[in-house]
């Protein structure tokens, strides 16, 4: 269940996204940003124990630890290409 909470949680988030598609008003994307941070949250507090669920117990801290270190990657490239197209701007 937690897995599938976890895939309900990202599904219903995603498309708050499609808010930057127009001209949105504050109120809507304050809403949608809302509602999408909100949505994220509840889906990353299954990720460590969907890890604790499925991996045996040696292997869970190198998971956790993984999960952390490519998040911490994919958050520094996504602050360096908005950097890069500030920079093109």
């Amino acid at each position: 269940r937690r897995m599938l909470m976890q895939a309900i949680c990202y599904l219903l988030a995603a498309p708050l996204l499609f808010v930057f598609w127009g001209e949105p008003s504050y109120g809507a994307v304050a809403a949608c940003i809302f509602g999408f941070s909100l949505l994220r949250a509840f889906a990353a507090s299954n990720e460590h124990p969907v890890v604790c669920d499925v991996l045996p117990p040696p292997v869970r801290s190198t998971a956790i630890g993984l999960m952390n270190t490519t998040n911490s990657i994919a958050g520094g490239i996504g602050i360096m290409g908005a950097g890069l197209l500030m920079d093109g701007y």
